[in-house]
């Protein structure tokens, strides 16, 4: 067997290349590629038979001038090239498959029009459409060996019409009364739809057969289609669950065919008409079904869906390309908004609840495949991805207010310990984009219209969601000191969840080093302490908590804004000495021009006497201060500027 990235051979036994350590993986061609392969090879064989007989002379001499025997040599380390037959690729398989769909949507308008007319009666009908699907089925298997792609949409469009006959005999001409007889009969044709599957290998047969069976209902019943494509309307049936019924036999069917076959396309239909199904019967049934009702039966759907897109990947114990992941999120996204759709109003609060169970439910999954990988991390990862994904969703849409920043920032903070944990450079962008979000809405929505009529010096909830997201950062930016100090500046490069090339995350990566995450955190970190005092101070001078004028309120919080920043930024000053941190000196200095420029450009002129002479004097103390530490550690401080 060779290995699919350094193509090194190895033992067909293996699971891990021993040359590179990627996962080996048995690929199941389907019969079209064997067949496309099979071509090459013939076409192949025959080019090296031309250029055998023209170096053994078989050939006329005149035929083959000598400068095309003597090219023959120089081009024998040349990698031939061949264009794709376009005529070829869709005039042998895409008019079949084509034609075959346009066959299933013609028998079905002709049974609802014949309907509508009274043509023939009812059992002759149904009798029309199970002959036209089982001959179909013949032909399919007749030219399977000869023409396999050809035979594909055959069997596949009989499978379809099949599906078709069974549920409009059963639903709209009760010919089948017995609902047991009707759901026997779908079992029936599901099971030979998955035999025929696994016998031709071929997903373009599943997927004409499943395009059939979900093609069905919507003719019949699905508003839209019928007012495009008939006059005639149908009534519901007698058993407003037979949809369902019906929808859970063709999900189980699929399932069956997921546990052994990666086929993503014929997933992505499964989840899409699978969820159009669903919508179909609940408007013919809104009026007579509960919301809890409409929910558990949508619940089933997910769930099943679910077990569809992860069925193989479990079982073979492998993890998923990168296009699979589109596939695995799609039907809980899916899932989710018609859930909220179905719940808005007065049952609006359980949707948080119900993301917050799809999260569990990925992270249970994902458990189960890390033990079955023997402790090794395939599919688990991913599941577990997606799983975080819902559980972070989950806190806006269940909760309002700040905290959801609180909740945010601890997630954020949790994120970083995992991803040191693991070496995850997933992790941190999780983390990081959190931070973000924190960030934002700090400064754009939690506070815009913050009330001080109950002020309270620092009791208050702004000052408690700013202590919160400053204590996760500084707890953040302390975890990537750490790991700055054993390991300096390395980027992390593991993947736990995408299973993307390295050359599409480089930057992205570099972009997460450990250097600039902890500037990232520490800067956070140090604004916010700066903003949330500074708003402190503000809000005591604007609230009534001093009795004081206008004016007065006016210099006394200009001249404690002034003093709080050079406070601050001389501590930065002394810890950046003390430290020998060039950055952190650097902030000082910058944050100590902010009250400087503040002084000369708005304090002159804005302050009575009093408050300007004291923001003069507190500055002019604090600046000389200031210079006198950089004269007496002059030394030292050059030393680690160069050194930086």
């Amino acid at each position: 067997m060779k290995c699919i990235k350094c193509n090194k051979i190895v033992s067909n036994s293996d699971k891990f290349c021993s040359y590179c350590g990627v996962q080996m993986k048995e690929e199941d061609l389907t019969i079209e590629e064997l067949n496309v392969q099979y071509r090459n090879i013939q076409d192949d064989l025959k080019e090296i038979k031309e250029k055998i007989s023209i170096i053994s002379g078989s050939k006329s001499k005149n035929k083959y001038p000598n400068s095309v025997i003597s090219s023959l040599g120089k081009d024998k380390n040349r990698k031939n090239f061949r264009l794709p037959n376009i005529e070829e690729y869709l005039g042998g398989n895409w008019l079949v498959r084509v034609g075959v769909f346009a066959l299933i949507l013609g028998v079905g308008f002709f049974l609802q029009h014949a309907f509508s007319n009274n043509w023939i009666n009812q059992q002759s009908q149904i009798a029309t459409g199970i002959l036209i699907s089982f001959v179909l089925i013949f032909f399919g298997d007749f030219f399977s060996k000869r023409y396999p792609i050809y035979s594909f949409a055959l069997s596949g469009g009989g499978i379809a019409i099949l599906y078709l006959t069974i549920f409009i005999g059963s639903t709209i001409y009760e010919i089948i009364n017995l609902s047991w007889v009707s759901m026997l009969m779908l079992v029936l044709t599901s099971g030979i739809s998955i035999r025929l599957a696994f016998l031709r290998n071929s997903q373009t047969l599943a997927i004409l057969g499943l395009i059939g069976a979900l093609l069905a209902p919507l003719l019949i019943y699905d508003s839209e289609v019928v007012r495009e494509v008939s006059t005639k309307t149908f009534s519901e049936p007698e058993d407003k669950n037979l949809l369902v019924y019906y929808l859970l036999i063709l999900n189980l069917s699929v399932l069956v065919i997921s546990l052994f076959k990666d086929w993503r396309f014929f997933k992505v239909l499964s989840i899409l008409g699978s969820y159009q199904l669903l919508g179909t019967w609940n408007d013919l049934y809104k009026d007579d079904t509960s919301t809890i009702n409409a929910l558990i039966f949508l619940s089933i759907n997910f769930l099943m869906q679910f077990l569809i897109t992860i069925a193989y990947f479990v079982r073979k114990n492998i993890i998923p390309n990168i296009w699979e992941y589109s596939t695995i999120s799609l039907n809980p996204l899916i899932f989710i908004i018609i859930s909220n759709d179905l719940l808005s109003g007065d049952n609006s609060s359980l949707l948080g609840s119900i993301i917050i169970s799809v999260g569990l439910l990925y992270f249970i999954f994902a458990y189960i495949s890390y033990i079955r990988s023997n402790y090794e991390i395939t599919l688990s990862s991913m599941l577990a991805g997606v799983g975080i994904i819902c559980i972070i969703a989950a806190i806006p849409v269940q909760l309002s207010g700040t905290i959801v920043t609180i909740l945010f920032s601890i997630q954020a903070l949790v994120f970083i310990w995992l991803s040191i944990r693991f070496k995850s450079w997933e992790m941190q962008a999780f983390s990081s984009g959190i931070f973000l979000v924190v960030i934002f809405r700090l400064l754009f929505i939690d506070f815009e219209n913050f009330d001080l009529a109950s002020y309270q010096i620092v009791f208050n909830e702004r000052f408690l969601v700013f202590f919160v997201a400053i204590l996760c950062l500084s707890a953040s930016s302390y975890f990537y000191f750490l790991e700055m100090k054993k390991k300096g500046k390395k980027l992390y490069t593991r993947n736990l969840f995408f299973k993307i090339t390295n050359k599409n995350l480089d930057s992205i990566r570099e972009n997460l080093s450990i250097r600039n995450l902890f500037i990232f955190t520490i800067v956070a970190a140090n604004f916010f302490i700066v903003w949330s005092i500074s708003f402190e101070i503000t809000s005591v001078f604007d609230s009534n908590i001093f009795d004081f004028d206008n004016d007065t309120k006016s210099y006394a919080k200009a001249l404690g804004l002034t003093i709080f920043w050079g406070i601050y930024a001389g501590i930065l000053l002394i810890i950046g000495i003390s430290k020998r941190s060039y950055q952190i000196r650097s902030a000082a200095i910058f944050l100590l021009a902010i009250p400087v420029a503040k002084l000369f450009v708005y304090d002159t002129f804005n302050l009575e006497q009093i408050y300007r002479i004291i923001s003069y004097v507190f500055l002019g103390i604090l600046l000389i201060i200031g210079g006198f530490m950089y004269q007496k550690y002059e030394d030292r401080i050059k030393e680690f500027i160069l050194k930086d």
